[in-house]
């Protein structure tokens, strides 16, 4: 069984009563978890979720992100299906095909390392603010 979810706002961080500290568990830490196991040594991985909240600046001046596909995680009965990205600083991209594969059940869907390298490659994007962008240009032509 593969399931989604999504971490905002989860409730699954009581205290505990003999340490008085945070302590996590549920979906969200689950979820974590296997983001985590899923990554090669050396290698960031985040979900859509970090990806949506990553500072427009931070991914034009700091780091790239690039698509490493959908896939199952998680061991037993616990499986997750996300999109997973990787995270680079721009002087390491030239480190990225050398980490390898992500770790994962099974891969649902292709990502970066997966494209043609030689005569053409497939690339996807996400643009962020398309929305002004657009209005700018109903404005420009008009």
């Amino acid at each position: 069984m593969c399931w989604t979810f999504n971490t905002s706002g989860s409730k699954d961080t009581p205290f505990g009563s003999r340490t008085g500290r945070v302590q996590y568990y549920g979906p969200a830490m689950a979820a974590a978890k296997a983001v985590v196991d899923a990554a090669q040594g050396g290698m960031v991985l985040i979900s859509p979720e970090t990806f949506q909240q990553t500072p427009s600046k931070l991914l034009r001046e700091k780091i790239l992100i690039a698509s490493m596909g959908e896939h199952v995680l998680g061991k037993g009965q616990e499986q997750i299906c996300m999109q997973l990205y990787q995270v680079l600083p721009r002087q390491l991209v030239h480190r990225a095909a050398q980490l390898g594969p992500v770790r994962s059940i099974q891969q649902l869907s292709h990502g970066f390392l997966e494209a043609p390298s030689n005569r053409a490659a497939i690339c996807f994007m996400t643009v962020s603010y398309l929305k002004q962008h657009v209005e700018l240009y109903h404005c420009y032509c008009a």
